[in-house]
């Protein structure tokens, strides 16, 4: 629970954050601007994975570009080994978000492009101003930047190589100066392998242009790498749900060595594989523990979802993801329970059925309780129905069962229900160690909900980490006496309620 005082602080510092429109160029500036505390991690082209070929170990970003905008590009790797900065032209890059098939013929390589140290990006103070203008001159300390002008409106892939190249073999770690100054040698050399200490990618729009277009770049995971722990990282991402919340996420010194952070609506899933887990997964002993090959009670990891920015997301780019500008707020209505003997009512062992409408689509949470009082979904004598459902009518099959798979007695019974909007997870797999307590997840501020969620969560070895930050409507079942009775041994057990709609703020899940 964060004190008033504590609210108050973080949402002055969410309001500069989100309002401020800058200048900066984008790319890992973003993640480690002037002054940024701990360490440095460098994104990763890996064809490892996670969770089994879940997700593969490598950071394919994405920008929108109007026609006719230029895309300026630059690296620390470039100029070494095999490194090379790739485009994709719109509709090229295809396949599901963690394993695209990237097999297309590039449209772009700044090898193809570059001569002398063009796409070199040698020193920290090239990284914060970024790329220069062509002819050169406009920015000072920017780097020579190589440069791709979009032919077409819509979403460009492109990868950042390091020195070891595309197509990996042996697929092996690099070695990381895991500096913010960008002073190691291992920063800007051969040695930094299947990664990339320093990069950009920065829309204007012309070659001689000095005004950078921000909120463009996104990418749907991240992968990164500090090469050992006891390297605390701090960098913020932006995030956008489907149904148009925004967050900023802190990492807050969080002290993994590799890992994947992404965002998405179920976070970990339990082992039927499609309702929320809502807490951390742990790996078993089994296959690869680091790359969650095996999670412990069947758990899996849900695909990414959601965008992740490097900066906060321009309109353009939002529309362009055809996502709503605005936050759409989660209503549910309707909500009614339907037994097998008609209206309300249903044997005894039987269950039913229970029905609702939602506006948007998003993750539903139904509450029966054993005595009317306690609704805690965790209780083994409540039963909690949960799922995800898109919007519009919908029904939810109950099996008359509590959660210990006891069915419930003869009698009447309440029920609380609720439709989460805005649900984000952020899950952050193979991270060691938090120095901090986690992430913080801040909410835009938009009318009917408060600005800020903190989630922190105690260190585990080998866990993935989601907060959760959730907008809920709910359909309450009132604490009266029900309107349905029982009618002997073999009588039905005939939940009822009449629903209301009312709103929550934000919350955290563990």
């Amino acid at each position: 629970m964060l004190r008033r005082g504590a609210a108050t602080f973080a949402l002055v510092l969410f309001f500069l954050a989100w309002g401020a429109g800058g200048a900066s160029a984008a790319g890992s500036q973003d993640l480690w601007p002037n002054g940024a505390a701990g360490s440095r991690a460098n994104t990763e082209w890996r064809t490892s994975s996670y969770g089994g070929g879940l997700l593969l170990r490598r950071t394919l970003l994405k920008v929108f570009l109007n026609t006719g905008e230029v895309l300026d590009l630059g690296s620390s790797a470039i100029g070494q080994g095999s490194s090379d900065i790739i485009v994709w032209n719109p509709g090229l890059v295809t396949g599901p978000i963690g394993t695209e098939d990237v097999s297309a013929a590039p449209s772009f390589s700044c090898n193809g492009q570059r001569a002398g140290v063009q796409g070199q990006i040698t020193l920290r103070a090239q990284e914060l101003a970024g790329p220069d203008t062509i002819p050169a001159g406009g920015v000072a300390g920017g780097y020579f930047p190589c440069h791709y002008a979009a032919p077409s409106t819509g979403i460009y892939n492109i990868a950042f190589t390091g020195p070891a190249g595309f197509a990996l073999v042996p697929d092996a770690d690099g070695t990381i100066g895991a500096d913010v100054a960008l002073a190691n040698a291992n920063d800007t050399s051969a040695a930094q392998g299947t990664s990339v200490a320093a990069w950009d990618a920065t829309v204007r729009s012309s070659l001689a242009s000095t005004t950078n277009i921000t909120g463009r770049v996104f990418t749907y995971y991240l992968t990164l790498f500090t090469g050992g722990n006891g390297l605390p990282v701090f960098p913020t991402v932006y995030a956008v749900t489907g149904d148009g919340y925004r967050y900023q996420v802190d990492l807050r010194g969080m002290d993994p060595n590799g890992w994947v952070s992404y965002g998405n609506q179920r976070g970990f899933l339990n082992s039927d594989g499609a309702t929320p887990l809502y807490h951390d997964a742990v790996a078993t002993g089994a296959g690869s523990p680091g790359q969650l090959t095996n999670i412990q009670g069947g758990v899996t990891f849900d695909l990414p979802s959601f965008p992740l920015f490097f900066e906060p997301p321009s309109n353009a780019t939002i529309t362009a993801l055809g996502l709503p500008l605005a936050p759409t707020a989660p209503v549910m209505t309707s909500l009614a329970f339907v037994g097998n003997l008609g209206g309300n009512t249903s044997l005894v062992n039987s269950g039913g059925t229970f029905t609702y409408a939602s506006n948007v689509p998003g993750v539903y949470e139904i509450v029966i309780s054993r005595d009317g009082v306690n609704f805690d979904p965790t209780l083994p004598a409540n039963r909690v129905l949960r799922g995800v459902r898109p919007a519009g009518a919908q029904t939810v099959s109950w099996d008359g069962k509590d959660n210990s798979n006891t069915f419930f007695p003869v009698g009447s019974y309440q029920v609380h229900a609720r439709f989460h909007g805005g649900e984000y997870h952020f899950p952050m797999i193979d991270v060691e160690n938090d120095t901090q307590g986690g992430a913080t997840i801040l909410q835009r501020p938009h009318p009917r909900t408060p600005s800020t969620v903190s989630a922190r969560r105690p260190p585990s070895a080998r866990s993935a980490r989601r907060p959760t930050a959730t907008t809920t409507s709910r359909a309450r079942a009132p604490l009266a006496t029900p309107r349905a009775s029982t009618r002997g041994p073999s009588s039905p057990a005939a939940p009822c309620w009449r629903p209301s709609t009312s709103w929550l703020p934000p919350r955290t899940s563990a």
